[in-house]
């Protein structure tokens, strides 16, 4: 086959690679530079010699190409050669001007069309004839990149400039960044275009991702974001806590690779840390930070954005501003500059004023390194034009200038205070003003305005906020405080405007809140990151707030104390109780002395003290104070109120510490049945006081009572939080103490080794809590053994890390260690942990548990039961993954190799066996198929109902080592799946309904040099799932039909699908019939010839082996 080259300029390299594609696709040999040069290669001499074996040229035709020096010379050594030369027209309806030396040659069209016809029009020009099919380009994955333009399902990027020039060099050295390193971080001066060139970037190669997704700037907006986009994955529910969405996210792009995040304008360390995070714990896509700081150019792969030349000034210039002359846009765009300075320049001009008018308004004197147009001097020029135009624009714009630099919702101000600035009343009440305003603000470009909005860029923010007077910023900080007060009712009724809202009221300096109105909105965005788990965060602007509303109100003041209120909370949820403690003893002090002390509001701040005592072990006070305040509850609210069963149950925890014992075992019976009564056993405040008794119990020593009380907790903790949940992990700990205590050592090794497990995969192995569990499982193993040389390894590191006294540390460190100070150490770790086991994650998020998980979950969710996972250590990573997902349903799993050999019952324990077929599998359990009546009794459960044999291939197995009857019961191959139809899976085996995914990664993701008929398979299911006709439930079934294969809708298309390729597959003609009935009920479109391409490469393959 003749070799077709590729000339095209830097810009096109979108088009470049889709034109390759579909020419390898159809079987043309293709020379594209950036597939075939290689690091070290003399890019010249390859190029020229690839360029003289070519015999047919493609030339890729677009605004660039006229400026593209290398392509220009390709042109010209093409045509000096005599090879033929096809002009693609890929952007616009005709030749941009220049292209003198091919306007006579007949261009074709690609840029105007469709996919499917543009992949028929270039075939048609390159060869005529039938073209044989191939597929050869897998480096993009299964399937082939998009037409260029063309966006992922999963988009949110801004709409690129109107007027985007040069920045050649930047583009291609970010694309290769980020291909090499999956990280950069775009760097320079505010208004230099950094925003605009990422922008662009995403737009030209939109069609090499499956997701892209920008993070805006402003106060805890990325994690808000982020929530947002893991609900739209379905990775997690949208009432859940901020944090916790955060991981679901990061688990559901472990499953995904060829996805963009880009985060704009990163000026603080924790959304540097959680994209790094991000990167780190997903690690399957590609992060772009853009930043005026460079502390994170080390770590991120720099890319330094400068101002433009003089020659792209003068260029972008006149593209904006049409009427100046080339001298003109010479006298202003002379030495270059930030594109910022010359849009605002340009707005100037466009908006009545003149080249002369505006160099006569430059300042004569300043900086010699800095031009006269810097971008401090066209806002300057810009704000003065507006000014006389449309003070109403200024008013909005020194507002918007305190808030945050991402789009303000002027249709969400709804409820305008009466000390609004007039010039803004005037602007939110009438939609005329409105328009006009926005309208002239945007003409000058110092902001964006689109739909009721507006967006001043950071940098005009900056300057706009510099060059305000005194008076003039408490106008403006007037004006911000009205426009969050006004547009806070709608924060309130939609959840949706919480995205929009919530970083102007997290950004607003405090010293620019001068009402009690304004304080009040602030804190509400303080309030809504405790909400959503971020506790260290809203505990950060909480203090700022409450230090303003001191200074402003007087401490005193209701408003300052409703802050205090809110930092109270945020200090006990991020861990910091004695922080906590003088402002709640203040806030009580002051609501007793303003309300009677019975009142109901003054009680919850006693009862919020007492548990703050508590947590800082101020025994003494705060079993005085308890009591007290219960005595008041219980004559108020009555006996069974959940405030005073709450607060009698924090009081355990310090009778236990006083040592009384027998006192804290009457009072916690009493309120452990008062709230099993009224909350219902299952309800988080019920299992908190069960695990309180526990210790308490343990200390009497009713170590039965204890291990029966131990063992509900845990087993309905698993059910209300999940099976992997901190609380639940806590709980393992803490029944393991009475087991041992018991003489069960086996029992409570078991339970503490499935726990470390979970704590490796949930927390990690260095998070505090797996290295206590591993440390205790230390000391077990060490108590049991007797000789040999012990392994204290997890000690030393549960010593290292664990917040204990010298003394201590010394003495677990000690070799040998002392095992019965150790023991009772780790034991009394353990009971101390009943304090509060649903505590925060002490090293993750701090979001305390406010509703049971089971209100959001099937009911069924708590008789599953027990599952056994059957499987050999070469499929340990199986294992894992199947057993992670069937905890997420809500089964407790056990992942044993080899539990289920022929002949070998399972235990009487599990309601389930999994088992994993492999060659390695079968190699150990059933050599071969003569032992029958073996596999009778595996296939049948060994006749103990209602245990149930589910078998999974997930290698491929050999039919004739299998029974017909094992055969038929056996799902579809997992190894030939991708991560949703292996779930869809599972839950049609074990008869579950969809669930979210989540980590570890899925194992059965191959790539194409691990698994040609795997790659190909996903291939074919590709291309069936772009069919329109097949998004269609009767098409579908037609298809089924035509093809005679059942159809199951109790899966998933996908799942259906990838049943459908693996029945056909195994027939003679299968494949053939596949492409006849698509034909029939979609006909020939882009689909249907993807399909046909990749069942031609199918039988190709097979027919050489």
């Amino acid at each position: 086959m003749a070799l077709c080259f590729i000339s095209y300029a830097r810009d096109d390299q979108a088009w470049a690679e889709w034109i390759g594609w579909q020419l390898q696709d159809a079987g043309q040999e293709v020379w594209l530079d950036v597939w075939e040069l290689r690091p070290g290669d003399d890019w010249q001499a390859v190029t020229a010699d690839a360029l003289g074996r070519a015999e047919l040229v493609l030339v890729l035709i677009s605004a660039s190409f006229a400026y593209s020096g290398h392509a220009r010379e390709e042109l010209a050594a093409a045509s000096a050669a005599g090879t033929s030369v096809i002009p693609v027209l890929v952007s616009g309806a005709s030749p941009p001007p220049g292209l003198d030396d091919i306007s006579d040659r007949q261009y074709l069209q690609l840029g105007t069309l469709d996919e499917l016809a543009a992949r028929q029009a270039l075939l048609s020009a390159v060869a005529p004839g039938p073209l044989q099919t191939r597929g050869r380009l897998r480096r993009f994955g299964a399937t082939s990149p998009r037409l260029p333009g063309s966006r992922p399902r999963l988009w949110r990027v801004p709409e690129r400039a109107a007027r985007f020039v040069g920045r050649v060099e930047l583009l291609k050295d970010l694309r290769a960044t980020l291909t090499e390193s999956s990280r950069a971080v775009l760097v320079g001066e505010p208004g230099a275009g950094k925003t605009q060139l990422a922008i662009e970037y995403a737009q030209r190669f939109a069609g090499e991702y499956e997701l892209v997704w920008w993070i805006a700037p402003g106060g805890h907006a990325a994690v808000i974001q982020l929530a947002d986009l893991a609900v739209r994955l379905g990775a997690a529910e949208s009432d859940g806590p901020l944090m916790h969405k955060v991981t679901d996210l990061i688990a559901e792009l472990r499953t995904r690779n060829r996805w963009l995040l880009i985060f704009d304008d990163v000026h603080e360390e924790p959304d540097a840390a959680l994209a790094d995070r991000l990167l780190r714990d997903a690690g399957t896509g590609q992060i772009l930070l853009i930043s005026s700081e460079r502390q994170w150019a080390a770590s991120w792969q720099p890319i330094e954005v400068g101002p433009l030349s003089s020659e792209e000034s003068m260029a972008l210039l006149r593209d904006l501003a049409p009427t100046v002359s080339a001298e003109g846009a010479r006298s202003v765009a002379a030495g270059g500059d930030i594109p910022l300075a010359v849009g605002v320049v340009a707005g100037v001009i466009n908006s009545g004023g003149s080249v002369a008018a505006y160099s006569r308004a430059l300042p004569t004197d300043g900086p010699v390194a800095r031009p006269r147009h810097s971008l401090a001097n066209t806002v300057r020029i810009g704000l003065s034009e507006l000014s006389e135009r449309n003070p109403r624009a200024v008013a909005l714009l020194s507002a918007c200038s305190l808030l945050a630099p991402v789009p303000f919702r002027l249709r969400d101000c709804v409820r305008i205070p009466d000390w609004t600035p007039e010039p803004l009343v005037e602007l939110l009440e009438d939609g005329r003003a409105r328009t006009a305003t926005l309208s002239t603000i945007n003409r000058l470009g110092l902001a964006s305005t689109a739909d009721s909005t507006v967006r001043v860029h950071a940098a005009v923010q900056s300057l706009l906020r510099d060059q305000l007077t005194p008076a003039e910023r408490a106008d403006a900080a007037l004006g911000a405080q009205a426009l969050l007060v006004s547009a806070l009712p709608s924060l309130r009724t939609s959840p949706k405007t919480t995205g929009f809202l919530l970083p102007h009221l997290l950004t607003i300096a405090p010293q620019d809140l001068t009402r009690a109105e304004g304080l009040e909105a602030a804190c509400e965005g303080g309030v809504r990151l405790l909400e959503n788990g971020d506790a260290p965060a809203a505990v950060t602007r909480l203090r700022e707030l409450r230090n303003a509303a001191t200074a402003l109100l007087g401490a005193d003041d209701p408003s300052t104390m409703e802050i205090t209120s809110y930092l109270i909370d945020g200090l006990r949820r991020a861990g910091e109780p004695d922080a906590a403690l003088p402002l709640a003893r203040i806030r009580l002090a002051w609501l007793r002395s303003t309300a009677s002390a019975v009142k109901p509001v003054a009680l919850n701040a006693a009862a919020q003290l007492t548990g703050l005592l508590v947590a800082s072990e101020n025994w003494d006070e705060a079993l005085a104070l308890g009591m007290d305040t219960r005595g008041l509850l219980r004559a108020t609210l009555g006996p069974d109120h959940p405030t005073q069963l709450e607060l009698a149950s924090t009081m355990l925890t310090a009778l236990r510490a006083l040592g009384r014992i027998a006192e804290g075992l009457s009072l916690g019976e009493d309120v452990l049945a008062r709230q099993r009564r009224t909350l219902g056993p299952d309800h988080v405040d019920t299992l908190r006081t069960g695990a309180r008794l526990i210790a308490l119990l343990v200390d009497h020593g009713a170590l039965e009572q204890a291990c029966d009380l131990g063992e509900e907790v845990f087993e309905r903790l698993g059910t209300e939080l999940g099976p992997v949940s901190p609380a639940r992990f806590r709980a393992a700990v803490l029944w393991a103490v009475p087991l041992v205590r018991t003489g069960r050592e086996e029992t409570a090794r078991d339970l503490l080794r499935q726990t470390l497990h979970q704590q490796w995969r949930t927390l990690g192995p260095e998070h505090i809590e797996s290295l206590h569990t591993s440390a205790l499982l230390t000391v077990l193993d060490l108590r049991e053994r007797t000789g040999g040389i012990p392994d204290t390894t997890a000690l030393a590191a549960y010593a290292r890390k664990a917040d204990v006294p010298s003394q201590v540390r010394r003495r677990l460190l000690k070799d040998p260690p002392a095992l019965e100070f150790v023991t009772t150490h780790l034991f009394d770790e353990a009971l101390r942990a009943a304090a509060d086991i649903l505590k925060p994650d002490p090293q993750g998020s701090s979001s305390q548990p406010s509703e049971s998980r089971s209100s959001r979950r099937p009911a069924s969710l708590s008789d599953r039961g027990a599952v056994l996972i059957s499987h050999v250590e070469v499929d340990r990573i199986w294992a894992d993954w199947i057993g992670f997902e069937l905890e997420r349903m809500g089964y407790e799993v056990r992942t044993t190799a080899e539990d289920t050999r022929l002949g070998r019952p399972p235990s009487q324990e599990f309601d389930h066996v999994v088992t994993l077929l492999s060659p390695e599998y079968l190699a150990v359990v059933a050599p071969s198929t003569d032992d029958s009546p073996k596999w009778g009794r595996l296939i049948s459960g060994y006749g103990l109902d209602p245990h149930r044999v589910i078998p999974l291939f997930v290698k491929p197995v050999d039919p004739a080592q299998l029974p017909r009857s094992f055969t038929d019961t056996a799902t579809p191959a997992l190894y030939d799946l991708d991560p949703d139809a292996a779930r869809d899976v599972l839950q049609v085996a074990l008869e579950e309904p969809t669930g979210p995914s989540g980590p570890p990664v899925f194992p059965g993701a191959l790539d194409a040099a691990e698994n040609d008929d795997a790659l190909l398979t996903h291939r074919l299911v590709n291309a069936l799932s772009r069919s329109a006709a097949l998004q269609n439930r009767n098409s579908r079934g037609d298809l089924w039909d035509l093809v005679g294969v059942p159809n199951r809708e109790s899966v998933s298309p996908r799942t259906a699908l990838f049943e459908l390729v693996r029945t056909l597959r195994s027939r003679p003609d299968g494949l053939t019939d596949l492409v006849d009935a698509l034909t029939v009920v979609e006909g020939d479109s882009l689909a249907t010839t993807e399909v046909r391409n990749v069942v031609a490469e199918i039988k190709s393959v097979q027919e050489a082996r």
